[in-house]
């Protein structure tokens, strides 16, 4: 139920640039701007060893793992995998002698079919002792990634195989839901799964998999068998729940606060409503390595996947379709028995790599290090230890993660001794030499502790690696690491003044007994672009939680424009902000109010909307009950961050949250979104014809479902006078190489092809190219015209006069626009 229209109290600045900048002038004036200090490089002893590993050993590490704890036929925190059953364990199939199960007896279990199908039933049975036996069964029905269909429930399970109508029309991935008998489980097994799918022509063809040529004791998930995508289980088992004590700070500290002002209310929100384009579920509490509160949310996305972290835990997803491929605790990631918590990870945007960080509360940061852009590959991995030289003694909590050119970056409150901040600077240049190592690690110790030094995500050259901090009420210190990374300075460029933003109250929640800890006014992330700093965290308005945020000027330490999102009813917290390089920005966090579980939501705003305005609040995630998870101080614990990015391929935006589920735990929920409609992404790999010609996509106009005309499709830098043809789907994935492996079908069928068209230009000179009008042909096929709200992605083939064993080899990229009304 939406909360009552008041005046909305979202902030635009009355804080001048003159006054922001007189500020920093202020600090200049103490000698702050340009006061570039030493770092302390540690010493060499301190760099631990390094190793370089592919996932396939940690995937094992995490099979090892579980057998050398507990009992080794236990499941010890595994999820389910489907199964075709050994000779000694299988029942009765219905038809020959195999069929598959789900292994742990796992709740929640999906099966893709990579089209969208009928999904018509399946032959069910018991699976293992009777006992076990699961006493109902559902099926759950999603096309693109949403839920759109479920079968009733089915309860006519013993030890004969019964038919079950399932009857599930348009998915594309369905998932099967028991009723838990025993232990968190409930055991069944499954023949002839039968389904049907559609072919381009518009005929139908009925497919019935009867996993007979899978043979004996074989492992479906992770498998394309049959052509489909068998998953891990996803269901809840009983798992101990460890809650993590939340970030310490200085003993006696109390934030400073004042009244609000009248600065603090705004108008209605005028900023663009970020549209959905899809999502996926996150890591849970459930899986192997998580059971800990709260989750530590963090991920970000790189050219293919999407790569996430909680507490203890990692997993790797297809960014195109959140396909989870990957899932293990933070132990065998990193091949270890001790801890790797407050789990941080980024991709860098400037070598296409993955990063991921994490401390061990003792006296060390572990590090980790992709070798290329495909985190399912190789890893350099290593650790250092943080308490040396005047942080002796103490250990590092809440660890943050910067990247730019030069270096990596992780500032961290050094618990113990003086309770000041460390900032920890990595030489990248020996990371990407032929044979990895660990470099030079500089400490930047003794810095005020101001709650999180936030290193920024830099997106293309800076003059050095921007850190910003709250060092005030209503002031953010900016800092800056100066290259080279082997013997780096750090200078203080000056003060921001920013909206007042008073310590945040815990926030109510539908069913919780205690509020939700908002985790006070720590800044949340950051991230630099463009000559700009942007970051986000949580205050106090009108006693209750909400959302600071701010673009900088990094060079100058000014204000260009600031915000707060808030509501008369609703808390907000846990933000965090990306940009985007035309300038639109995603802000998203959790939100919660006495009528609501704690969801997921967003706001954003294009370049030219007005300053300081976001839109309003979207909930792109409802919570599913109440939360507990009570901390020995009679906290509820939430938090203690989240992430939003950039797309490095696309420039889409991203986040990852947290929400509550229906059973009392925490899930978390992967989100993509762009800022309007009609905007062209590209995306996706062009081929290169045999002559060097190398086609690409371009738009202009906007498309509209009303329009006759005005948007159009081009095709450039093709083979000339040869033709080929647009088409789009409802699709896109970078998918299987054609022809010389530098070609890419990036809409993935069904697809709606216009014809062939005759290519302008001279052949051989990547002259050539086409036009569509795509809204006249909307109007001509009203039939087929994609409506409004709706994403098409479009490719071109054309053909290749030089290439004589394979003409399918001559793709272009491929773009993505979504429908106009």
């Amino acid at each position: 139920m939406k909360s009552p229209r008041v005046p909305r109290l979202r902030y635009l600045s009355l804080l001048t640039v003159a006054a922001a900048a007189a500020l920093s002038a202020g600090a200049r004036a103490q000698g702050l701007e340009g006061a570039a200090v030493q770092g302390e490089p540690l010493p060499g002893w301190a760099l631990g060893p390094g190793v370089i590993e592919s996932m396939d050993v940690v995937r094992a590490r995490e099979q090892l793992h579980a057998a050398a704890t507990g009992r080794p036929k236990a499941r010890n925190g595994a999820q389910g995998t489907w199964e075709v059953p050994d000779r000694r364990f299988t029942a009765i199939a219905h038809s020959g002698q195999h069929y598959a199960f789900a292994k742990w007896g796992d709740t929640r279990m999906g099966i893709g079919f990579g089209e969208v199908v009928t999904f018509d039933g399946v032959w069910i049975a018991g699976h293992g002792e009777s006992a076990l036996w699961t006493s109902g069964l559902q099926v759950v029905g999603y096309r693109d990634g949403e839920q759109v269909a479920e079968s009733g429930w089915f309860e006519e399970i013993d030890a004969q195989p019964h038919w079950f109508p399932v009857s599930l029309a348009g998915v594309d991935r369905v998932e099967f839901v028991a009723r838990a008998a025993y232990g968190g489980g409930g055991y069944y097994g499954i023949d002839d799964l039968t389904y049907t799918r559609t072919s381009a022509a518009g005929t139908s063809e009925r497919v019935v998999v009867d996993f007979e040529d899978a043979g004996w004791d074989r492992e479906l998930s992770g498998s394309k068998y049959a052509g489909l995508t068998w998953e891990a289980g996803t269901g809840d088992f009983t798992q101990e729940t460890q809650v993590v004590s939340p970030p310490r700070v200085p003993p006696g500290y109390t934030e400073e606060s004042a009244p609000e002002t009248a600065e603090d209310g705004s108008a209605d929100g005028l900023g663009t409503t970020p549209t959905l384009r899809f999502m996926f579920s996150g890591p849970r509490q459930s899986d192997v390595g998580a059971g800990y509160v709260p989750p530590d949310t963090c991920g970000s996305v790189g050219t293919n996947h999407f790569v996430a972290t909680v507490n203890q835990h990692i997993s790797i997803y297809d960014k195109y379709d959140g396909t989870r491929l990957f899932s293990a605790s933070m132990q065998s990631f990193f091949g270890i028995g001790s801890t790797a918590g407050d789990p941080r990870v980024a991709f860098d945007p400037h070598e296409n790599r993955w990063i991921v960080l994490a401390s061990n509360f003792s006296n060390k940061l572990r590090f980790a290090y992709s070798l290329t852009d495909d985190p399912m590959g190789s890893w350099f991995k290593t650790s250092f230890i943080t308490s040396t030289g005047s942080d002796t003694g103490a250990y590092p909590d809440y660890p943050t993660l910067g990247v730019d050119e030069n270096g990596i970056y992780s500032g961290c409150y050094m618990v113990g001794n003086n309770f000041r901040m460390s900032l920890f600077c990595i030489d990248k240049a020996p990371l990407l030499a032929a044979t990895p190592a660990l470099g030079t690690v500089t400490a930047f110790r003794q810095l005020s502790w101001e709650g999180a030094l936030q290193p920024a995500v830099t997106w293309g050259s800076a003059p050095g690696e921007y850190v910003i901090s709250r060092a005030g009420l209503n002031t953010q210190r900016v800092r800056r690491v100066n290259p080279p990374l082997s013997a780096p300075t750090l200078s203080e460029l000056g003060f921001a003044g920013t909206i007042n933003g008073n310590s945040p109250p815990s926030a109510p929640a539908l069913g919780s007994n205690v509020p939700l800890d908002t985790l006070g006014t720590r800044l949340m992330n950051a991230v630099y672009r463009n000559g700009s700093l942007w970051a986000a965290h949580c205050v106090n308005k009108g006693s209750l939680a909400a959302v600071n945020w701010y673009e900088i000027d990094a060079a100058s330490a000014t204000v260009v424009q600031q915000g707060t999102v808030r509501d008369p009813v609703r808390s907000y917290f846990i933000p965090s902000i990306a940009v985007n390089s035309q300038g639109d920005v995603l802000l998203a966090f959790s939100g919660s109010s006495p009528s609501e579980y704690a969801g997921c939501w967003q706001v954003g705003r294009r370049a030219s909307d007005p300053p300081g305005e976001m839109s309003d609040e979207v909930l792109f995630k409802p919570g599913g009950g109440a939360y507990n998870q009570n901390g020995g101080a009679g906290t509820n614990r939430w938090g203690d961050y989240s992430l939003t990015c950039a797309d490095p391929v696309d420039d889409s935006l991203w986040t990852i949250q947290e929400h509550a589920r229906g059973n009392g735990d925490w899930g978390t929920r992967i989100a993509n979104f762009t800022l309007g409609c009609g905007d062209a992404l590209n995306y996706c790999a062009a081929g290169v014809s045999a002559s060097g010609c190398q086609a690409l996509i371009t738009t202009s106009g906007t498309p509209s479902a009303s329009a006759a005309s005005g948007f159009t499709i081009d095709v450039v830098d093709l083979e000339g006078q040869k033709d080929g043809l647009i088409f789009w789907g409802s699709n896109g994935k970078q998918t299987n190489s054609w022809g010389n492996g530098t070609s890419f079908q990036c809409v993935v069928p069904p697809v709606i092809r216009t014809g062939l068209q005759t290519g302008t230009g001279t052949i051989g000179a990547c002259d050539g190219g086409y036009s569509l009008d795509f809204n006249a042909w909307m109007a001509g096929h009203p039939g087929k015209a994609p409506v409004s709200g709706t994403f098409v992605q479009v490719q071109a083939w054309y053909r290749d006069p030089f290439n004589t064993s394979n003409q399918s080899t001559s793709l272009s990229d491929a773009a993505e626009f979504s429908i106009c009304p």
